[in-house]
């Protein structure tokens, strides 16, 4: 099964979202270096003065999320997938066992269902990338 099947999959299980999409970046300032003349200056040093960097724009952080962030939408997303999958896994067990006409029909199907369910839904969630 492919990571994108499986997110899949999980999304529908969980009823969540699993992927967010980030907002595009505002465009920067632009900089114009003025003589004191009041005209733009034109040498090939202001320009490189005036190109986009961080330096320019101190508020900017790097568009690449930091270790501390990944880490902790991978484990948000295996606490997730766990909690649901060990539901789906306890139900679709449940559902599996033949019917035996007793007193609690589907709780041994339950109690092998969720375990395996909540650890496949914490592997599956923690792929969150």
């Amino acid at each position: 099964m492919s990571r994108t099947m499986a997110a899949a999959v999980l999304a529908a299980v969980l009823g969540v979202p699993v992927l967010a999409v980030a907002e595009p970046a505002p465009e920067p300032p632009q900089v114009t270096l003025m003589t004191a003349a009041g005209g733009p200056i034109a040498s090939t040093a202001a320009r490189l003065v005036a190109v986009d960097s961080p330096a320019v724009q101190p508020g900017r952080s790097s568009a690449t999320p930091s270790r501390r962030g990944r880490a902790a939408r991978k484990a948000i997303g295996a606490v997730a997938g766990g909690v649901g999958g060990f539901f789906a896994g306890g139900f679709i067990g449940a559902k599996l066992e033949p019917d035996c006409r007793c007193d609690d029909p589907g709780l041994k199907g339950f109690l092998f269902g969720a375990p395996i369910g909540a650890a496949l839904g914490a592997v599956l969630g923690s792929m969150v990338d």
